[in-house]
């Protein structure tokens, strides 16, 4: 295999094989054509748990999902690897290369607004703060902030507010989004700094 894969022909004998009429034979295998697969996945980056299974990751549910979910940047994911029920995301941004399961997770956690969250609001927003807190995570999220639609960023602007971080990072943030757009942060509505970030009101009950 390994002397198929570096073989090479001259200039001159693929000239000769077009005059010829003669064709390259298709020759991989479905081995083969699976670890290219693979090798295009690790390329790309490796996918992450997304929905409930990235909030089971994180301690907010309990729920074991009925069918998985994967996001990725590769265009297309051997069904013999993942599983033939999983459902994939394929838009991953190619900012998330780098960050952790655990961060990537919360993205997809806050790009949710929190509604897969078991966990009352309060909370939710309670584990939400400690897990951005730890291990610099809030930090490398904002560093990754610019690739997200505007309501994850206003989003992550209050919850950086909330734990005081940066003031240049979070004027930033401030000035990317549009003045008059209004955002649904779901369960995150009611943070202190929320409707300073453009939070939509909370509907009344």
């Amino acid at each position: 295999m390994a002397r198929q894969l570096l073989a090479t022909k001259s200039i001159a004998e693929l000239h000769e094989q077009e005059s010829t009429g003669n064709q390259l034979r298709r020759a991989l295998t479905a081995t083969q054509l699976t670890l290219l697969g693979i090798g295009g996945i690790i390329g790309t980056g490796i996918f992450v748990l997304t929905g409930t299974a990235a909030a089971n990751l994180l301690g907010f549910s309990m729920q074991t999902p009925r069918r998985s979910e994967l996001a990725t940047s590769s265009l297309s994911l051997p069904r013999k690897l993942i599983g033939a029920e999983t459902r994939v995301h394929a838009r991953r941004p190619e900012a998330w290369k780098s960050l952790s399961e655990t961060e990537a997770a919360l993205l997809d956690f806050l790009r949710k607004g929190g509604s897969t969250s078991e966990l009352s609001t309060e909370r939710t927003i309670q584990k939400t703060l400690a897990l951005l807190a730890k291990d610099r995570h809030l930090e490398r999220l904002l560093k990754v902030a610019d690739s997200e639609p505007p309501r994850v960023r206003a989003l992550l602007g209050a919850l950086a507010e909330e734990l005081e971080r940066d003031p240049a990072v979070r004027a930033r943030l401030r000035a990317s989004l549009n003045p008059l757009s209004r955002f649904d942060f779901g369960q995150f509505t009611v943070l202190p700094h929320a409707r300073e970030w453009q939070a939509k009101e909370r509907p009344k009950t």
